[in-house]
């Protein structure tokens, strides 16, 4: 009698785990569709705007920054050259739309995630300095 309840307990708390994670990954999946879709406006608004040959270097910047942040020990000074690249608004915003979403994080959320603080502030500072009012 007694192993039937500790059966059904155990049973009831598996269904409730399983059931937690299939809605946490439901909910994950639904919150990154708006930030495809984003990039993906950003891309296509922008390319009018910056040259094709303009465009083929920041989708290889996108892919080298996306290298960079990798390790667990990121790079900063290749980082800060790989930005040095972008030098309008429309040129970054290529930028952010080629890196789009990648291991369910956009670029943003790559940059918080990998640098520090301080490293962040350059990073801005470097971008304000060309112009781009964008802050990470």
């Amino acid at each position: 009698m007694k192993i039937a309840v500790v059966a059904k307990w155990i049973i009831i708390a598996l269904v409730a785990f399983f059931g937690y994670k299939l809605v946490a990954v439901l909910i994950k999946s639904i919150s990154n569709i708006g930030k495809t879709e984003d990039t993906t406006n950003a891309v296509i608004d922008n390319e009018v705007l910056v040259d094709t040959g303009t465009q083929t270097k920041l989708k290889a910047a996108a892919n080298s920054i996306y290298a960079i942040l990798q390790p667990w020990r990121t790079d900063e000074a290749a980082l800060y050259d790989a930005f040095s690249d972008v030098t309008s608004e429309p040129e970054f915003q290529l930028l952010y739309g080629y890196f789009a979403v990648r291991d369910n994080r956009n670029l943003y959320e790559w940059i918080r995630k990998r640098l520090t603080v301080s490293e962040v502030a350059t990073l801005n500072e470097l971008l304000n300095g060309q112009g781009i009012e964008y802050q990470f």
